[in-house]
């Protein structure tokens, strides 16, 4: 499915969205315009929206409290924003067009708090792994992208 367009679901039929460091690899505007997309096909009042990314927050406070010289390459894997070196050849024409792997903009829980709630979500609030008002999250939800640092969840109500 195409995040960038409009979502194949008429108004108001989904109970759920659910996206797990999905966010991060659109840009912010493409971002803006799928949150809209999942607040436009979510059931008015009871829909629910669980979005799970990466934490930039604890990434840059992790590198600025340590002391090894080797911190700033583990800052700079953990935001993938791009490889460290160019890719040569036809694959670098691959990866310029398709760009799905790099992340386009990093979020904070609070900053993705607020946008939630300027894009007209309500009840915008920080869950745990697996605490969830989507009954099935456990067929979905990954401990390893959640725990021990690796991200953070976002959840709101339409």
């Amino acid at each position: 499915m195409q995040l960038s367009g409009r979502l194949p679901f008429p108004d108001g039929s989904v109970d759920a969205v659910y996206a797990s460091h999905v966010l991060e690899h659109l840009h912010h505007d493409e971002a803006l315009s799928l949150l809209a997309e999942c607040r436009r096909v979510l059931k008015r009042q009871v829909g629910v929206i669980r979005l799970v990314l990466p934490d930039a927050r604890r990434m840059a406070m992790d590198y600025v409290a340590s002391v090894d010289p080797e911190a700033v390459l583990r800052f700079n894997r953990g935001l993938m924003m791009r490889p460290m070196t160019r890719t040569r050849g036809p694959r670098r024409l691959y990866e310029a067009l398709a760009d799905l792997h790099s992340h386009k903009f990093m979020y904070d829980q609070s900053y993705l708090t607020r946008l939630l709630e300027n894009c007209g979500f309500k009840e915008v609030e920080a869950r745990g792994f697996l605490e969830s008002r989507i009954p099935e999250v456990a067929d979905v939800e990954d401990a390893g992208r959640v725990l021990d640092g690796a991200g953070f969840i976002v959840e709101a109500l339409t």
